[in-house]
């Protein structure tokens, strides 16, 4: 994924996937609408796939831009995770 600092991929409920990639800059985003982008032949196939799926697959995506030094991650008793783990 294009300006991914860091990913991690973690199971929900049944068949329920979560990815959650951490950009270091949100000006790292606009790939999504890039017509001439190299990921975009995969994107348009992915879109054609699920297009008919009725609810199979499910999009989330939020966007928080966060200025630096003005974020606190704390993990106890687990491994690092999100911003910890970036």
């Amino acid at each position: 994924m294009v300006g991914v600092e860091h990913a991690q991929a973690r199971l929900g409920g049944p068949a329920e996937v979560l990815q959650q990639p951490l950009h270091r800059a949100a000006s790292g985003l606009h790939y999504a609408s890039d017509q001439g982008g190299q990921h975009r032949p995969a994107l348009a196939a992915f879109n054609r796939r699920v297009r008919g799926s009725e609810g199979a697959v499910g999009i989330w995506h939020e966007t928080y831009v966060v200025p630096a030094g003005s974020y606190e991650s704390i993990c106890i008793d687990m491994p690092p995770a999100g911003l910890d783990e970036a």
